[in-house]
Parts: structure tokens; sequence; C-alpha cells
């Protein structure tokens, strides 16, 4: 729900200034294929004859999932040194 927006700054944060775009694009992706996942298996619930305590249930999971993202997403970020990884390829 709010975890996509906060998923765009912490992309922002966790990638370099080299590939910061295509982070935020995948994120930005990934979090519209959410968007349209989410009332599909809501009707989908809704339509089995699930409970209102169930499909809440249901959709606490996603939820649940990118709030741990979110923490190990800035742990990430304080651990990883990107002046391991090659500015440039050669080939």
């Amino acid at each position: 729900m709010g975890a996509q927006i906060a998923m765009y700054a912490i992309t922002a944060a966790v990638y370099p200034t080299m590939i910061r775009g295509t982070g935020v694009g995948v994120t930005i992706g990934v979090g519209r294929i959410g968007s349209i996942i989410g009332p599909l298996a809501g009707a989908a619930a809704v339509a089995m004859g699930w409970s209102i305590p169930a499909i809440f249930a249901m959709a606490a999971i996603p939820i649940v999932l990118a709030s741990i993202t979110i923490n190990l997403a800035g742990r990430v970020r304080n651990d990883f040194s990107w002046a391991t990884i090659p500015t440039r390829i050669v080939l």
C-alpha cells in the first residue's frame, strides 16, 4: 500500500548513480504488476467465498514481505561497497 512509494526512495538510495534509473524503473514496474495482481487476487478470494478476515490476512502477506525487503535493502546499503565493482567493462 504505502510500500511502493517507500521503495522509490530506498531504490534511489541503494543503486549507484550509473544504474539508478534502471533500478527505479524496475521498482516501478514491479509495483505496477502488484497493483494489477492485488485486485485480481481479492476478486478471486471473494468469488471463492473467503471471509473478510481471511482476505485481509491474504493482503497482509505482500505488505509484510515489502517491509522485510525495505529493511534488508537498508542493511545491504550499509554493508556493501560499490567501490569493489568496476565502473567500466572492458571487452
